[in-house]
């Protein structure tokens, strides 16, 4: 690496936090994206989440020669319960956050620990390519702009979409402290990083965007089936969400109405009504959700989840 502009930041401690759950067959690419970094003053913490295959003895193996590689084995808890595990482990006052099946190009730490002092933020994060499975380039940019975000702006901001990709992330390990970290239940377990970052920027901690692209996310074939689960647990947190002041209640309002219809939306045809009672309960109007409650219960899915897309897009037009 060259010497860098500042010494001080070249010695600060970033810990990477890493879940794994059954992840042998990617995590050796993983583990060799960050050991390829062009900053080397790092520890990869790596929380094995109950894993049933040979991820342990991958890791154990890269950590026989790389002291900076550490394991710790939890039961199986998902992703929330892993990363909160790891940043109690971490050394550094700087944490990122890597999946065992995603990728980092070799400046991504080196250039976000010089972006998170200049910026003065308390997250950074960046753009990423997407891939497939065998490595074919899906998408070359996940749309990462370069903006700050904080305040109320930054939550409306978020609200509509959440704009960080969390492979890109690096944060001040106290501000994530700060609230409590990463919630643990299961009911989540598919946007706890999203839950996060709203209830940081509630607590009015800044972020800052780059749109330089600084790592590669691996997209599954069972990404399909994740996404309707995170859009539903997405809406529900949304739906529960404590926002005060009229601006901010009526913006959380519209974008539970625009999630429930790219929920309904992406769900078409496989929609049950299980899963639309559950879109339902979630509406902001308590007089609607009433009425649709009745409506699922004697009309078909189809023709109920046309009226529910019908009421929110008038929600979201007002």
């Amino acid at each position: 690496m060259q010497e860098s502009k500042n010494t001080a930041i070249n010695n600060t401690l970033v810990s990477v936090i890493m879940p794994a759950y059954n992840a042998e067959k990617y995590i050796a690419e993983s583990i060799q994206s960050v050991q390829q970094q062009t900053y080397s003053n790092w520890e990869l913490i790596i929380i094995d989440d109950g894993s049933t295959d040979d991820t342990k003895t991958l890791v154990l193996q890269f950590a026989k020669t790389d002291t900076r590689i550490k394991y710790f084995f939890q039961q199986n808890g998902k992703q929330g319960r892993a990363r909160n595990n790891g940043i109690r482990q971490a050394s550094g006052n700087l944490i990122a956050f890597l999946d065992a099946d995603d990728l980092w190009l070799p400046e991504k730490l080196e250039k976000q620990i010089l972006f998170i002092d200049s910026a003065k933020a308390d997250i950074v994060f960046a753009d990423v390519m997407v891939i497939d499975e065998k490595r074919k380039k899906l998408k070359d940019s996940w749309g990462v702009q370069k903006k700050s975000y904080a305040g109320s702006a930054g939550i409306i901001a978020f609200l509509k979409e959440n704009k960080m990709p969390l492979l890109t992330v690096m944060a001040k390990k106290e501000s994530i402290q700060k609230v409590n970290g990463f919630k643990e239940s299961d009911e989540i377990q598919y946007g706890e990083d999203y839950e996060l970052w709203l209830k940081m920027l509630q607590n009015n901690f800044a972020f800052a965007g780059s749109n330089e692209k600084l790592a590669i996310y691996r997209q599954h074939e069972t990404q399909s089936t994740k996404n309707t689960k995170a859009m539903l647990q997405v809406i529900s947190m949304l739906s529960s969400l404590k926002v005060t002041g009229r601006e901010l209640i009526a913006e959380r309002n519209k974008t539970i109405c625009l999630w429930i219809r790219r929920f309904i939306k992406t769900s078409a045809g496989t929609l049950n009504k299980n899963d639309l009672a559950l879109v339902i309960a979630c509406l902001p109007s308590v007089v609607w959700r009433k009425l649709f409650f009745f409506l699922n219960t004697i009309m078909s899915t189809g023709l109920v989840s046309k009226l529910v897309l019908l009421n929110c897009r008038s929600a979201i037009e007002k």
